[in-house]
């Protein structure tokens, strides 16, 4: 309960307020990046475990106050329904974008060019996968790198990029205990 109540008011804190003007550099886009929540494995494109539709839940609790404008997801069921909830608190429709495996640098450019050109300014979540995640942190301009391991579900990724480009990492933890 404890990890909870931490990271859902840091998350407030940290998203709660209108976009910030950074020093000259114009508006200011918060990208909540967050891995689809815990799958059923024993299924082509699997839907989320119980498990995952509480995690699910949780994320939408804790997102609901941020000031989230728009949610982001791939095709496959297991990320769209990791954001459902938040979409139905929020009154939103998800923007799904494709995940080919044959072109993921080319999908991650294209979701990225998108959110900083369609959603500047505004906080957004974007629900994916452990192996398109640490792309998608990259591309968005931050330098250090990001690993996610096979069982690791609990990670909120918050990246904020300035008008000037310089992009900033937090990187919290949504514990179910």
């Amino acid at each position: 309960m404890r990890t909870f109540i931490a990271a859902a008011l840091t998350v407030l804190i940290l998203l709660a307020a209108p976009p910030l003007q950074a020093q000259g550099n114009g508006v200011r886009t918060t990208i909540v990046l967050v891995r689809h929540a815990e799958k059923d494995t024993m299924k082509t494109d699997p839907p989320l475990t119980m498990q995952g539709r509480a995690r699910a839940q949780l994320l939408a609790r804790i997102l609901k106050l941020s000031g989230v404008h728009s949610t982001h997801s791939t095709q496959y069921k297991r990320t769209v329904d990791t954001v459902a909830p938040l979409d139905s608190a929020l009154g939103i429709t998800n923007e799904v974008y494709p995940s080919n495996p044959e072109s993921l640098a080319s999908n991650v450019a294209t979701l990225v060019r998108h959110i900083l050109a369609e959603h500047k300014g505004e906080t957004t979540v974007i629900s994916s996968h452990s192996n398109i995640l640490p792309m998608l942190i990259r591309a968005f301009g931050v330098a250090s790198s990001v690993e996610i391991g096979d069982h690791d579900y609990d990670n909120l990724f918050i990246v904020t990029v300035g008008g000037g480009g310089k992009a900033t990492l937090v990187r919290l933890q949504m514990g179910m205990e």
